[in-house]
């Protein structure tokens, strides 16, 4: 006979108390995990941005070891601090204008933004006023049929009614109320992003510590890179570590050759940007074009968001100048998109723009502004791995003969 606690199952397999609380534990254990790497979520990004930093600072590193006999670890600290000597001094020259412009563009956008307002209301309180001037006009050209001249009410003397003097005191009060409540909503929702577009003017002590996390993990893995490869070899069974060392290489070598693209083309955006508005003669042109040069980082929606102020200041003062600015943001964009990126990286990191606009959004959905920042570089290093792992090794394509054969 078998006792009651040792009755198998379907499989085979007996069950007993044992194995339910190990499974259990394993499910609430693998909850906390998830939880606390969630918890952390903004610390694991800096990390990530900090190790893509330390890859691109591992290239400068190579070639200054190469012409001067010193250790890696002096080499990198020697190039980060020449570094922040010349952005110190970049900034030491424009910090006057620029926070002066600063200031000045805080202030001046959500009077711009009353002025758009009134613009519109004044044309006809926006388009549905123009809509309905235009259907009264239309209207009004029509000749009056018999069944609307019977209708027609006795018209007051005095001057003839216009479309805009027919429309009631109750509807003006509702439009100037409605106005007025969209006005202190955009001035409120201006200042906040301004705040957040701005973290240089109102820095934190968080951001502060997350900028001196990102400098000595760029560091430290500058200075010992094979070191942390090593690390990383021991994840991997013996007969899948040489594939894996490709493909981590390879990751890193994209990840190096995508970041020093996107700051080259954040710095020429940045100058071009500001030379265009200056031509056009918008205010605040330094501050905007240092804003268009820091959100270039973000692609696609990092461009569309510098241009929001700009656009929006050029407006207050004439329609004609906003679609200069719009015309100039459009031209550098696709500078950068067409020309210069793809100079810049030759062809060798693969980005369809289509699938980094969706990356880029959903892990801004998730993570918030740190997403949209990550978003590019994280789709880099799984479009490499997926490359390698799986179209070249399961299915049998090889990618580095089209991607040769594409350029030449």
């Amino acid at each position: 006979m078998t006792s009651p606690g040792s009755n198998a199952g379907v499989s085979g397999k007996t069950w007993d108390s044992s194995d339910v609380l190990r499974i259990v534990a394993l499910a609430f254990g693998f909850y906390l995990a998830l939880k606390f790497l969630w918890l952390i979520q903004s610390l694991l990004i800096v990390s990530a941005l900090g190790v893509i930093f330390g890859l691109a600072l591992s290239g400068g590193v190579d070639l200054l070891v190469k012409r001067i006999p010193i250790p890696r670890g002096i080499a990198a600290a020697l190039i980060v601090l020449l570094l922040f000597s010349a952005l110190a001094g970049i900034g030491a020259l424009l910090a006057p204008t620029l926070r002066d412009q600063t200031r000045e563009l805080k202030e001046q956008l959500p009077a711009a933004m009353n002025r758009i307002e009134q613009w519109f209301t004044e044309s006809g309180s926006g388009i549905a006023g123009i809509l309905e001037v235009d259907q009264a006009g239309s209207d009004a050209s029509r000749p009056p049929t018999a069944a609307q001249e019977g209708k027609r009410p006795a018209q007051r003397t005095g001057a003839p009614q216009t479309g805009m003097e027919s429309r009631t005191v109750e509807e003006q009060e509702a439009t100037s109320k409605v106005a007025g409540t969209l006005s202190e909503q955009l001035s409120s929702q201006i200042g906040g992003i301004m705040g957040f577009l701005f973290p240089f003017v109102s820095g934190t002590v968080a951001a502060v510590g997350a900028l001196i996390l990102m400098v000595f993990l760029a560091i430290y893995i500058a200075a010992d890179p094979a070191l942390y490869k090593r690390g990383l070899m021991h994840l991997f069974p013996h007969r899948a570590r040489p594939r894996a060392e490709e493909v981590i290489t390879e990751v890193g070598s994209a990840l190096q050759r995508w970041l020093i693209a996107r700051l080259i083309a954040m710095v020429v955006v940045g100058i071009v940007v500001t030379g265009a508005l200056m031509l056009i003669g918008v205010r605040s042109a330094i501050a905007l074009g240092v804003l268009a040069g820091l959100l270039e980082f973000i692609p696609f929606f990092g461009p569309i968001i510098a241009a929001v102020p700009a656009i929006g200041l050029a407006f207050a003062e004439s329609p004609e100048k906003a679609l200069y600015v719009v015309i100039a943001f459009l031209l550098v964009n696709q500078l950068e998109g067409n020309v210069l990126t793809p100079l810049l990286l030759q062809n060798r990191v693969d980005i369809p723009p289509a699938l980094t606009v969706v990356a880029v959004a959903a892990l801004g959905i998730v993570f918030g502004f740190l997403g949209l920042v990550i978003g590019e570089p994280l789709l880099v290093a799984v479009m490499v791995a997926i490359k390698m792992l799986y179209v070249e090794d399961v299915v049998g394509d090889d990618v580095m003969q089209d991607e040769q054969a594409q350029e030449s």
